[in-house]
């Protein structure tokens, strides 16, 4: 009930974005509730996207724009040969929005877990061998919105400088690893929602109750079709939508 009138204001914009909120003691008088009950009704609101909750001040209408992932394109070479910049840069950008991204670069062991499975398993590798790891954190409009590592064969990129540089690469691995004989041939993709870790939350600027979208992406390349690339990702799933496009 509360929510859903909340809801009202801001879809007949009798509260525009950006603007605040009734707070939680004006909500609690004028429906006879207790304040748990106010913040389950703002929590479905913030996880519904509507919604940003702001530490000491109070609950406001969510002004920014939620990004709208065309996957299909995202993942394929269709980006990476129309422009030198990085696809996911490109397309955020194509939207309208300021893209930037941190960059960490480390390796890891291939018994390291990546949504329930090991990256050895994945990537091929011998027990004893190790992935390269990029992460990123990914900024739109300089809101967090995605935390990404990409896992790679130490083996395959080793003598890929731009691979173990933590800056951008341009135009993107998929020319990188079609000048070394590997063209991507398929994906795919698995997501699920959850619940952040508190470092996730921390990282993503997250509100408590607030939800994420987990990713797990496989690329495979010639000449075998093996997997030589594992993009592991968490989205604010508020701030997210993804389109995946099949022709028939």
């Amino acid at each position: 009930m509360i929510a859903e009138d909340v809801l009202q204001m801001i879809l007949t914009g009798e509260v525009k974005p950006g603007e605040q909120l009734p707070s939680q003691t004006t909500l609690t008088r004028r429906y006879q509730v207790t304040r748990p009950t106010v913040r389950q009704a703002y929590a479905r609101l913030i996880n519904s996207g509507h919604v940003v909750a702001r530490p000491r001040e109070g609950y406001y209408v969510r002004a920014d724009r939620p990004m709208t992932w065309h996957m299909t394109r995202r993942n394929s070479r269709e980006v990476t040969t129309e422009r030198s910049v990085d696809p996911w840069v490109a397309l955020a950008q194509d939207a309208g929005y300021r893209a930037r991204q941190t960059i960490q670069v480390r390796t890891v062991p291939a018994h390291t877990m990546v949504m329930g499975e090991r990256i050895g398993d994945i990537l091929g590798l011998p027990a004893t061998g190790l992935a390269v790891v990029r992460d990123r954190v990914r900024f739109l409009d300089e809101v967090p919105t995605e935390l990404a590592a990409s896992y790679y064969p130490y083996d395959l990129v080793r003598n890929m400088p731009a691979m173990l540089n933590p800056a951008d690469i341009q135009p993107g691995i998929y020319p990188m690893f079609a000048a070394a004989g590997h063209d991507k041939t398929r994906f795919v993709d698995a997501v699920r929602p959850r619940i952040p870790s508190p470092a996730e939350a921390n990282l993503l600027e997250l509100e408590p109750g607030s939800v994420v979208l987990e990713m797990l992406h496989r690329s495979f390349f010639t000449p075998d079709d093996e997997c030589l690339l594992v993009r592991h990702s968490v989205y604010a799933a508020s701030a997210t939508t993804f389109v995946w496009e099949v022709t028939a």
